[in-house]
């Protein structure tokens, strides 16, 4: 089906003289919105397939079937040619296929449908069962219960549980930290617990804590506009904790480093500075 003109009378066009008769004889001129220098078409029937003359007369009860597509500049006169009103803008959208579809139905469920939304766009926003779960302000998932999440890597899903504290938090546009915190490594093989903050930069790794110490787990520059994983790690030999950054899921580990686990992320921004969160 093609689209659809609506008309511009209820049902048909119609108009009157001052004393209340039929407008017998009268004249409909249209026009472009906003201007008497451009006419516009309108036509006989919805299916535009019957093009009314312009102007266009009026029959002897005052009435003319007007069917139109957009905006209207309409000036109404006598069969003399004597102005009897002007209206400008008058709208008459268009309607497609798909759009009287929408409009014929009945309920909510038959909308979903046909706009082929799919059964999530009747449920709420949430993190409780049967919810959709929305991104924060931060683009990131909300804490959620992972436990069922299928194709992912090992290490990935051993992430998302025992941790306690070991908190990102962003200290200036180049420099964050990890709080204290315990948290069992990738593997679950060994319980990492931190005792003291650390800080980091953003440069090359650099064993230690500060603001100027880097922490990339490879090179010496950040890549911008990225997302850099946080993972605290463990040196055995030494008994040392550090932190490292890494754009993958499994860092480059310091050489001497046995044990790691991803504690947060953070994104660089397009001028290489930690967005803040």
């Amino acid at each position: 089906m093609a689209n659809l003109a609506l008309s511009l009378g209820d049902p048909v066009f119609h108009a009157h003289t001052a004393a209340g008769a039929p407008l017998s004889g009268g004249k409909l001129y249209t026009y472009a919105a906003g201007t008497v220098n451009t006419t516009k078409a309108t036509w006989q029937d919805g299916e535009m397939t019957v093009p009314n003359a312009n102007p266009i007369i009026l029959d002897t009860r005052g009435e003319a079937k007007v069917f139109g597509i957009g905006s209207y500049y309409l000036v109404l006169t006598n069969s003399a040619d004597n102005p009897i009103w002007e209206i400008d803008y008058l709208f008459s959208p268009e309607l497609s296929p798909y759009a009287l579809e929408l409009l014929d139905d009945n309920d909510a469920a038959a909308a979903q449908a046909t706009m082929e939304l799919g059964t999530a766009a009747a449920l709420d926003v949430g993190t409780a069962g049967s919810k959709v779960v929305q991104l924060t302000a931060q683009a990131r998932l909300p804490a959620v219960d992972g436990s069922l999440l299928t194709n992912t890597s090992a290490s990935l899903y051993s992430h998302l549980y025992n941790i306690n504290g070991l908190d990102v938090s962003r200290i200036s546009t180049t420099a964050f930290s990890v709080a204290k915190g315990n948290a069992e490594d990738a593997t679950g093989a060994f319980n990492m617990i931190l005792t003291a903050a650390i800080t980091k930069g953003l440069g090359a790794w650099a064993e230690g804590s500060g603001a100027a110490i880097g922490s990339l787990d490879t090179g010496a520059a950040v890549v911008v506009s990225s997302w850099y994983h946080v993972f605290l790690i463990y040196e055995i030999g030494v008994a040392d904790y550090d932190v490292v950054i890494s754009l993958g899921l499994t860092p480059a580990m310091p050489t001497g480093y046995d044990y790691y686990r991803m504690v947060g992320s953070i994104y660089i921004n397009s001028s290489s500075q930690i967005a803040d969160f």
